[in-house]
């Protein structure tokens, strides 16, 4: 599933349980310190389809590595959600795959 970078919020239509059942699994947004701030974290939906968002630290002493490339990115290590779906899989080149 490739990612799919939106232009609003990633926020809004969010219920109290943390889904966002108005945007489709893989929709992602850069999330940074300041409007003009390094950034910090990639916020998504996840890609399993559970609705939940997500968000994963590019930035920071506990940070995933990131190569740097905003429009297809790839991170290492795997990710992997604890506890609710339990989604794990791998970013890479702009491409969500389960493992």
């Amino acid at each position: 599933m490739n990612i799919r970078f939106i232009d609003g919020s990633i926020f809004e239509g969010m219920d109290d349980a943390g889904r966002n059942p108005h945007l489709p699994p893989g929709s992602a947004k850069w999330s940074r310190e300041s409007q003009d701030g390094p950034i910090t974290n990639l916020i998504f939906i996840c890609p399993c389809g559970c609705q939940m968002v997500r968000s994963v630290p590019v930035a920071g002493k506990q940070k995933w590595n990131w190569d740097g490339n905003e429009q297809a990115p790839t991170l290492t290590p795997s990710i992997q959600i604890i506890g609710e779906c339990g989604w794990h899989g791998w970013l890479t080149a702009g491409n969500f795959k389960t493992c």
